[in-house]
């Protein structure tokens, strides 16, 4: 009845008692009213109520105080917890106790004064859907909101749970099958309410879980919520088993520490449900290798992602983690940012992120490294020099390794040109380095007879013969770079064997006379 104040939910302001204007019933006439401060109703003994943290409205004209938690004690045999989600939910009493009809109240052809003299079981019928969001909140009240979840007096264990046949209502056993809600079964005789948990005080897996207890039977379970598009609860776990409190009759969260506290009235205390949550022993931190050419320098990754480890308080502990492959960076670097997830048996867990990171912090080295040239003037002046500013080479320990230079590439007899060289890896570390490179018209003295020097075979592959000489002579071979590679005696058309890679090299052969420089192709 609408009119009285009996088992209802109050909406009511703090400043002079009076019904808030969005409330489903609300009076505009008549602020004080019953009726105009009725936000729910249908409750028996409504013992303990909470509000969902996080959930419903500040402004008071949104008309959404949040989701409530009601623990309403029972009469004969069943006792129930309702959720209400919205404004004008009727949980039914006395005409319905738990999911069911109250035979003691149904069909007594008793008439509502407050509905035109109805029928009473004509203005709170069974729902036909979960669907009570579409329903004008003045008229929910003709629907009975039935509880989440309804546990059965007596000393064998039964918790029954809404849902529906096609449209017809239906209370199947937790754990049943064609049961939404798995999980144990359990009696009592006198809820005693409940505190719905934030955080992680208690461990990951109880954040956003409902904690509740019955008075008699001094249990204490957990409740896993859904989104409440259907039924509320999809699982019932045990916490603590039948006998462990002393007449439980309250459960609240201490939001500093997030732990929860309950009150046993018989002995007068006050009890901590305490959790060891797991806990690194050698917690995940960043690495940093340098690279060696290989995508796992050293086997580090693999020592590094493994190295880490935990323990639990909570059954056995599983280490996991999300790691896959380094992304790929200049040369053989990379970095992966991996997420460490340390697991107890009981479903709690927490995380650590750490990043293994491969860096390039070393120059490149030389293999031919550019030095001072001298050549002589020949007719391939520009050919010769753009040949002497490629012909030099790098490497790199953690890839490759290119050089580049600021040579013109055109060059004049008698003319120089100071170059500097520069070689860069593939994460642009460098060195670099200068050459002088100068054409002259000084190598071939009148007193030998150039023309009659002749070299051969051109192009060679594994020896020389110097046809010519007078007598003897000193050949002094170079690379197209500059370097000395050989140096030694020969005799007119003797053979001199050769072991030279495939390039341009340029042949001294100097006597008492003068000294010439002669070109060959090394095949």
């Amino acid at each position: 009845m609408p009119t009285s104040l009996c088992g209802k939910v109050l909406r009511i302001s703090p400043d002079d008692g009076s019904g808030i204007p969005s409330n489903p019933l609300y009076d505009s006439n008549d602020p004080n009213a019953p009726i105009s401060k009725m936000y729910a109703l249908g409750l028996r003994n409504p013992f303990r109520m909470s509000i969902e943290p996080g959930s419903g409205s500040t402004d008071p004209a949104d008309g959404n105080p949040g989701i409530i938690h009601v623990a309403d004690v029972g009469w004969g045999t069943w006792e129930d917890l309702h959720i209400f989600d919205k404004p004008g939910l009727n949980a039914g009493w006395p005409l319905y106790e738990g999911l069911t009809e109250h035979s003691g109240y149904q069909n007594t052809n008793a008439t509502n004064a407050d509905e035109n003299n109805e029928l009473f079981e004509d203005n709170c019928v069974q729902p036909t859907s979960f669907d009570d969001g579409s329903i004008l909140p003045e008229n929910r009240r003709f629907i009975h909101n039935r509880p989440e979840v309804a546990w059965r007096h007596g000393n064998t264990p039964e918790a029954r749970v809404p849902w529906f046949s096609g449209s017809t209502a239906t209370d199947p056993l937790i754990n049943d099958p064609g049961s939404p809600t798995t999980g144990i079964n359990f009696n009592g005789n006198t809820t005693s309410g409940g505190v719905y948990i934030v955080g992680n005080g208690l461990g990951s897996s109880m954040n956003g879980k409902y904690i509740f207890s019955d008075y008699q039977r001094n249990w204490i379970n957990v409740a896993t919520f859904t989104d409440g598009s259907q039924n509320w609860i999809s699982q019932i776990d045990q916490i603590a088993p039948s006998g462990y409190g002393d007449g439980i009759v309250h459960l609240f969260q201490n939001p500093l520490d997030g732990n929860v506290y309950y009150t046993n009235i018989f002995t007068g205390t006050v009890r901590r449900l305490s959790f060891d949550v797991p806990v690194w022993t050698v917690e995940p931190t960043d690495m940093v290798v340098e690279c060696d050419g290989t995508p796992d320098p050293g086997g580090a990754y693999s020592a590094w992602i493994s190295s880490f480890s935990g323990s639990v308080g909570c059954g056995s502990q599983t280490l996991s983690n999300n790691g896959s492959a380094l992304s790929n960076l200049c040369g053989s670097t990379g970095s992966e940012t991996v997420t460490f997830t340390l697991s107890d048996g009981c479903g709690n867990e927490i995380q650590k992120t750490a990043t293994f990171t491969i860096i390039d912090t070393i120059n490149p080295s030389w293999q031919i490294m550019p030095s001072d040239f001298i050549a002589e003037c020949n007719g391939t002046e520009n050919a010769d020099f753009n040949t002497w500013l490629n012909s030099f080479s790098g490497t790199d320990a953690c890839g490759t390794a290119t050089v580049s230079h600021n040579g013109s590439g055109t060059i004049s007899c008698g003319a120089s040109e100071n170059v500097t060289f520069t070689l860069t890896d593939a994460c642009g570390n460098n060195i670099s380095v200068d050459a002088l490179y100068s054409v002259e018209d000084t190598l071939d003295l009148e007193e030998i007879e150039t023309l009659k020097i002749v070299v051969s075979p051109n192009p060679a592959k594994d020896h020389l013969i110097i046809s010519g000489l007078r007598s003897a002579a000193l050949l002094t071979i170079f690379n197209i770079a500059g370097q000395e590679l050989v140096t030694t005696s020969i005799e007119n058309t003797q053979r001199i064997p050769i072991n030279f890679k495939s390039g341009i090299y340029l042949l001294k052969i100097s006597s008492d006379n003068g000294s010439v420089v002669k070109k060959i192709v090394v095949e």
